[in-house]
């Protein structure tokens, strides 16, 4: 069978599975039905398809200001620089060895399509999480192709982002677009391959766009837009429903109020629903993902998804979002200054940026509900709350007040600063934990060529069935003789993985074929690895980072150290994280001929 017929075969598998025919039919009906009652709903109207303005027309005056100002123009320069950059980061050294790369190395990376996520007994719907890597596999599986999809959508990201807000003068726009790119939440999101908050940034500026420009121009086509935008959203993460039906239901409620629907409802309810099928349609489509979501889970969790990573108190997650990244805190005070402004009658009300703030705030919520912490979660909830702020300060800055200009100017120069030096730490973290996999992993093709005709052992004392399975992927990956479920136990010229640590059915994790084996402590022929992470221990483990080094550099013979080194583009990332990185950092080893009971 050659590999058109294989691509071909795995594409008809994929789409004969029940829950995947099940969700992509009603995916598709439903977007449709929205869509043809927008359609009927317009055709009575006198904006079509064919009126639709130029969908950037601010390239002529865009083109213009840089003819005129000489700083601007070195300002796009110097962002362009900056972007590049940024798009050789994502490339540089970029390999399969990262975190949930198993996801990749296991399926798509192997000729396999991976499922769509719905996992009924966590809790979890996200049938759209990591489908498009099957699409890429079809026709390449290198990391240059899986990033390159990543630069395409970081790519329109900018320039949506440079088109909206067109109150916001050019530099002011690179300014805004620099910012959200030096985001960690931003950073991670863009920078990893796994995380869906990269295709909720992305369809979100689409659906910004489209707003914004059917606010000026009626257009069917940015309402059309809105809503394919929004069917993608629902189905990256669960929580966006709360987004979407918290825009949507809040700008319902104020119409009606204003137009004062309850007189004469059964009259005007049709002109009503004509007027409004943007929200109404936005809000079937949230109903429609809810009841997909119910009818998969309901009665099926074990352990929820939440409650396995639940922290100790809401509060503490509240603090920690705050603390990773500020302009969440600025968003909250400023957001509440502004409804307080609405209320006393100080402000006008924005029916696209207020009521954006009001879903934003509820998917932020969701988070400190769920009681569950990760940085990049908020990445969506940091991107609508810098364009929100954006377009806050525009109205600062276009009446020129003085000192609230010079505190804005102040904060955003502390925000990038901060941004900086945890974006920094990420990038360099990601990029060195890949390499050192990638280094050991050379090391042990060199060691396995002299030692081909028997099982090698290798120990991992750090006793991580994830972080083992992790490697045995990468390696099974890379071609090398892994034990598998489905193999035959202990044949010659197998790596065998093992650690002190108890594995149930001799898998490293539940979820992966491949094997650990128990071993109370490594024999002198195994090969010792050791990952140190990018993180101090917990404090839970028995010895420090350093005490687990020094235990087997004074009673095993060291083959192989991989210390990370910082050169080009690198050093300057360096430069501004530098307090966070010691000696032993993100260190590799291999040691061997372990004797407990000798001193090296």
């Amino acid at each position: 069978m050659n590999m058109n017929d294989t691509n071909f075969s795995e594409i008809v598998n994929y789409l004969q599975r029940n829950s995947h025919r099940e969700f992509l039919s009603v995916w598709i009906i439903s977007l449709t039905i929205v869509i043809v009652f927008a359609v009927i709903f317009d055709s009575n109207n006198s904006t079509s398809l064919k009126q639709v303005h130029p969908i950037f027309n601010q390239r002529n005056n865009i083109s213009q200001n840089l003819s005129k100002n000489y700083f601007l123009y070195l300002g796009s320069i110097c962002f362009l620089i900056f972007v590049c950059i940024y798009i050789y980061l994502i490339f540089n050294k970029a390999e399969f060895a990262y975190y949930d790369h198993d996801q990749f190395t296991f399926f798509s990376l192997q000729g396999k399509f991976y499922n769509m996520p719905i996992w009924s007994k966590s809790g979890r719907y996200w049938p759209l999480g990591l489908q498009e890597y099957n699409i890429i596999s079809i026709f390449n599986k290198t990391p240059l192709a899986y990033h390159s999809f990543s630069i395409f959508q970081l790519l329109v990201t900018i320039i949506l982002c440079l088109s909206i807000l067109p109150q916001i003068k050019l530099s002011h726009k690179i300014i805004l677009a620099t910012l959200l790119l030096a985001l960690p939440s931003f950073v991670v999101s863009f920078f990893g391959l796994i995380y869906p908050e990269r295709n909720i940034i992305f369809w979100l500026a689409i659906f910004i766009f489209c707003l914004e420009k059917l606010e000026k121009h009626k257009s069917l086509f940015y309402l059309c837009g809105i809503f394919i935008a929004t069917q993608f959203l629902l189905y990256y993460k669960e929580p966006i429903f709360l987004l979407i039906i918290g825009f949507a239901g809040s700008r319902l409620i104020i119409t009606a109020f204003n137009d004062r629907l309850w007189h004469k409802l059964q009259q005007r309810i049709f002109g009503f629903v004509k007027n409004n099928w943007l929200d109404l349609g936005l809000i079937i489509l949230s109903l429609v993902f809810m009841y997909l979501y119910i009818s998969n889970t309901y009665g099926q969790v074990g352990t929820s998804y939440a409650s396995a990573h639940a922290r100790d108190s809401r509060l503490s997650t509240f603090v920690n979002y705050l603390k990773a990244n500020p302009i969440l805190l600025i968003f909250l005070l400023v957001f509440i200054g502004r409804i307080r402004g609405l209320i006393l009658g100080k402000y006008r009300l924005n029916l696209i940026w207020d009521t954006l703030a009001i879903g934003n705030l509820l998917y932020f919520l969701a988070y400190i509900k769920l009681n569950i912490f990760t940085n990049y979660y908020t990445a969506p909830v940091d991107f609508i709350a810098t364009l929100y702020l954006a377009n806050i300060s525009s109205k600062v800055l276009i009446n020129k007040q003085r000192y609230k200009v010079l505190g804005i100017v102040f904060l955003v120069i502390i925000i990038f600063i901060n941004n900086i030096h945890y974006s920094s730490f990420f990038i360099l973290a990601r990029k060195k934990m890949i390499d050192g996999k990638v280094q050991t992993t050379h090391f042990l093709e060199r060691y396995i060529s002299n030692n081909n005709s028997h099982n090698i052992d290798l120990f991992f004392p750090e006793n991580s069935g994830y972080r083992m399975m992790q490697f045995s992927a990468f390696l099974n990956y890379k071609n090398f003789p892994i034990l598998i479920q489905d193999n035959k136990p202990f044949r010659d010229g197998f790596l065998v993985m093992k650690a002190k640590k108890s594995f149930p059915d001799n898998l490293c994790t539940p979820y992966r074929p491949f094997k650990c084996f128990y071993s109370a402590q490594p024999e002198p022929s195994n090969l010792i690895i050791i990952f140190l992470p990018e993180k101090p221990f917990t404090g839970k483990e028995p010895l420090t980072r350093r005490e687990l080094i020094n235990k087997f550099e004074k009673n095993s013979v060291q083959l192989f150290h991989y210390q990370p080194e910082f050169q080009g583009i690198e050093s300057i990332l360096y430069f501004f994280c530098k307090d966070r990185i010691d000696e032993i950092w993100l260190n590799a080893y291999v040691f061997t001929d372990f004797n407990p009971g000798k001193t090296r």
